[in-house]
């Protein structure tokens, strides 16, 4: 996705929040994302720049211009891509907002009060915004569908309807995303609904409303804990079918699945785009393929994962810091052209964390059937990582297991003609609703049979 098309969805999507089900042990709340009111596109020198104002919002009231190039929101670096949507996530609405912008040269100071935007909607089903809370009293947003008139031979003896947790992947963005339908998550939760699913997406702590440590400084585990106590939500939520609960893991969300999914009772997961070997492994393998499929020097690419291997080593197995494999490494470090602190824009804890959890032996104890999804042109996850992990869950899970390919399928669920044309424009290729339909038929079809 194009930095410009990321930022403006950040900036677009709906996120006011209305009481739900899931109320709070505590009654505390999470305060609403307010809404400037502007487009943005990057600029070539790596900035963000306004290229539009919306009349009557909080962008034209406190008088940011076209033209304006952001350095700080809420005394937060804004400077660049990644960093201004970290800094969006600390808007709330109705509440006084500092910016700084570059305009003509000069920095200018400029207070916003973001305006409340719209809730959530979708057709034939209920939006309800509630919040978990984790033991470090991090609250994370979360985001349950119900549909309104779900068939009746879809329902259990008792009445409950059969529910699904949406896995995102790695990006720190919000999952509040139906008010933009062509969403990739939306396509998924609105399926899902149209067939009569109860639906939960959690957003991550530190994104969007959640609070907490901000989800680049974020490390694997806080996650994994918020999945899992959406899990337990879900399965303890008004009419839900606990024992026809279903996970949905994107990317790295089938990195996830399988230790969110341990120790409790799910009945399936469908997987896109993940792996399953050690984080390590996967690295080394991954970035190798990258540089081969971009015509690179089979030599030089070589002699680049003699360097890589030591220091991602170092950091994955031996868990260094950044500064500690710097010290000691100099000379590889100055030509590794990765960026160490925040690999992938996740902090390199995050890696530490996700390399130090065995996936294969989370699959193995898997009493969950899977269908495993892989994309042909899927450059980021192989055919390899799918038939493994249905290899591990048929070989010594209690589950069944089921690897199917969408040709010409990419990482962001569009079409393309070749690896190479995907791999360069990942999402960028021709829509396609094969694997959203694929999802909510498999899981429609499970939920509902008898011998499941």
């Amino acid at each position: 996705m194009h930095a410009r098309t990321l930022i403006c969805a950040l900036l677009l999507i709906s996120t006011t929040c209305t009481p739900g089900a899931f109320a709070q042990p505590d009654e505390r709340e999470l305060s609403r994302r307010g809404r400037m009111g502007i487009q943005l596109e990057a600029t070539p020198e790596g900035g963000i720049r306004v290229t539009g104002v919306f009349d009557a919002t909080a962008a034209a009231r406190c008088g940011l211009e076209p033209g304006d190039v952001f350095v700080r929101i809420n005394g937060r670096d804004a400077s660049d891509p990644a960093s201004f949507s970290n800094a969006a996530t600390s808007i709330r609405a109705g509440q006084e907002t500092p910016i700084i912008v570059r305009r003509d040269d000069q920095d200018v100071l400029l207070t916003m009060i973001p305006d409340e935007r719209p809730p959530e909607t979708l057709t034939g089903a209920t939006v309800e915004y509630g919040a978990l809370w984790l033991d470090d009293d991090t609250g994370v947003r979360t985001l349950l569908t119900r549909p309104d008139s779900p068939p009746d031979d879809l329902r259990a003896p008792d009445g409950s309807l059969p529910a699904v947790l949406l896995i995102q992947g790695i990006p720190c963005a919000s999952v509040e995303t139906l008010n933009n339908p062509a969403h990739p998550y939306s396509q998924i939760i609105s399926r899902l609904s149209n067939a009569g699913f109860v639906t939960l997406r959690v957003d991550k702590p530190g994104v969007g409303e959640s609070t907490g440590t901000p989800c680049p400084d974020c490390g694997f585990d806080i996650e994994l804990e918020a999945f899992g106590a959406g899990l337990d939500m879900l399965a303890q939520a008004e009419g839900v079918d606990a024992s026809r609960l279903y996970i949905v893991g994107i990317s790295m969300g089938v990195c996830q699945a399988p230790l969110v999914a341990k120790g409790r009772d799910v009945a399936g997961i469908v997987t896109f785009g993940g792996g399953v070997e050690p984080w390590f492994s996967y690295w080394m393998n991954n970035f190798r393929e990258r540089a081969l499929i971009s015509g690179e020097d089979p030599a030089q690419i070589n002699e680049r994962m003699r360097r890589w291997r030591t220091v991602i080593a170092e950091m994955l197995i031996f868990k260094k810091t950044p500064d500690e494999i710097r010290a000691k490494y100099p000379e590889l470090t100055d030509a590794l052209e990765l960026n160490l602190d925040r690999p992938a824009g996740r902090h390199y804890t995050f890696h530490q964390e996700l390399d130090a959890h065995d996936l294969a032996s989370a699959w193995a104890s898997s009493s969950s059937d899977v269908l495993a999804v892989h994309g042909e042109y899927d450059l980021i996850a192989t055919s390899d990582d799918h038939r493994t992990l249905v290899d591990i869950v048929n070989t010594h899970g209690s589950g069944r297991a089921e690897w199917r390919v969408i040709p010409g399928m990419g990482h962001g669920f569009t079409v393309h003609d070749s690896l190479e044309e995907s791999f360069t424009a990942i999402g960028q290729g021709r829509p396609s609703t094969a694997f959203y339909e694929m999802c909510a038929e498999w899981i429609d079809q499970h939920a509902r049979s008898p011998g499941r």
